[in-house]
Parts: structure tokens; C-alpha cells; sequence
């Protein structure tokens, strides 16, 4: 089994925990999350940290990871020092890891410092969501546009918060290994605000405000989110019929 490792310099003395943590992974730390990845938070040395351990890659991925593309711990390694050098929000990156046997991926590891805000699933999906969270959201998602960041995964789950007494929201970004750094089109940003919500009042209503914050028109970009919404579900659908045609997923129980 060959390794690769890599660690932040400013972390360079947690080294020998992270070299042996594809032997102590199971049994090390408090499970935070478990479903397709496992997430723990181990603390080493006064310091906790969080590690998600990537669930093992189908071998059609397997190749592309071994061969083609970085790995999903790699980019969440490298996206987190470029958002942070962005001035964007994001849990400070330590390390990651990749297994390989006979050239081939098997299993990935992030490492990184605990970030334990709540996500804003909590507080915006509801029909009586926060006029004034979305107002600062869309202006929010509008600057990490304009400053080259297209999110990939944009959803409410992803996006922590905190709020001060005079309702100033701060947000920060989670599970960033899908971000691409490029200035998106208009096609590409209005398709990067589709995955925050399926809710057309809520998607509507940010749709306009984040218009406005671009100095676009608030009916058009509306129309083209619902629009570009519907073509996602029906083409995630297919997607996931094809998947499990070959054996890729697992059928809903």
C-alpha cells in the first residue's frame, strides 16, 4: 500500500499522526457523520481536528482519480488555501492523504481545523425564511462570482453562518472539493445557484436579490433559475436511472 501525504507546513508536527491515520482511523476520535464519507473530530495534542475519511471509489472513478483527475481530498486541500487566500470562510486545511494499491486509489483522507457553526439549512429552509439572511447570502454568493469562485455544490447544508445582535450575517464554506476558480459566464453562475434550494419561493426571491447585486435584470435571472432548475431534477433523474442500471447505486428502498 503506498501513501501520499501531504501536511501544512504550520502542521508539519502532527506528521506522525496523520502518517498512521489509515490504521487508526476506526478506531480513533468521535464519529460526527457517516453516510457516503465518515467524518470524526480526534484531537492530538490540545488540538482538535476534523477528518473525513472518503468512502471508497467505484472502479470507473477509481481510474479517474488514479489517472486522470486529483483526488476529492486533494481538492479539498488545495480549494481551502485558495478560498482562504480569496478572503472566503472555510475550515483551515492540515493534511490529506491518499491510498494507493498497485497505482490505484482506494481510499482518501481530509484533514483540517473544526468550523462547528450551523449550517444555514437550519434557519432558511422553512417558508417563513429571513428576508435579511438571503439579502446578505445573495451578496454573498455574488462576491465569491466576481471573485472567480464557482461552488459546485452551493447548497444550504454547505454554507455555515453566524450572526451578530445587529443581524450581520458571516458565512463559511464547507465541503469545497467541487469549487472551480474561474470567472463564471452567465450560464455557469446561473447554474451554480440552482443547488442552494428546490423551493421556488425561497429560489425565486434569491435569484432576484443576488440579480441585483450583479446589476442584471431580476425577472430575467428569476425566469432562467426556475427554468435551468427543472432541466437539473429531470437530467439528475436520468442520471440516477443510468446509475443504477449499472449497478453504480443502489436502488431506493
Amino acid at each position: 500500500m503506498a501513501l501520499k501525504i501531504i501536511i501544512s507546513p504550520e502542521y508539519e508536527h502532527l506528521r506522525e499522526f496523520v502518517t498512521a491515520l489509515p490504521e487508526t482511523f476506526d478506531r480513533s476520535g468521535t464519529l460526527l457523520y457517516e453516510g457516503r464519507n465518515l467524518v470524526k473530530s480526534i484531537t492530538v495534542d490540545g488540538v482538535e481536528l476534523i477528518v473525513k475519511r472518503y468512502r471508497r471509489p467505484h472502479v470507473v472513478q477509481c481510474i479517474s482519480y488514479s489517472y486522470f483527475t486529483t483526488s476529492k481530498a486533494e481538492r479539498a486541500y488545495e480549494h481551502a488555501r485558495r478560498l482562504r487566500e480569496s478572503g472566503f470562510s472555510t475550515p483551515r486545511e492540515v493534511a490529506y492523504i491518499e491510498m494507493k494499491s498497485h497505482t490505484l486509489l482506494t481510499y482518501s483522507f481530509f484533514v483540517s481545523l473544526p468550523d462547528y457553526r450551523p449550517p444555514l439549512s437550519e434557519l432558511l429552509r422553512r417558508t417563513d425564511f429571513s428576508r435579511v439572511c438571503v439579502d446578505q447570502l445573495a451578496r454573498f454568493v455574488a462576491s465569491l462570482h466576481e471573485n472567480g469562485v464557482i461552488y459546485g455544490d452551493l447548497n444550504l447544508t454547505n454554507i455555515l453562518y453566524s450572526v451578530d445582535d445587529q443581524e450581520q450575517y458571516q458565512f463559511g464554506l464547507i465541503d469545497t472539493n467541487r469549487a472551480r476558480f474561474e470567472y463564471p459566464s452567465h450560464r455557469q453562475a446561473v447554474e451554480d445557484l440552482i443547488r442552494l434550494s428546490y423551493e421556488h419561493d425561497f429560489l425565486k426571491y434569491f435569484a432576484g436579490r443576488y440579480a441585483e447585486c450583479r446589476g442584471w435584470d431580476p425577472e430575467r435571472i428569476r425566469l432562467e433559475v426556475v427554468d435551468a432548475l427543472a432541466r437539473f431534477i429531470t437530467r439528475h433523474s436520468r442520471y440516477d436511472a443510468i446509475k443504477r442500471a449499472l449497478g453504480l447505486k443502489k436502488k431506493d428502498k
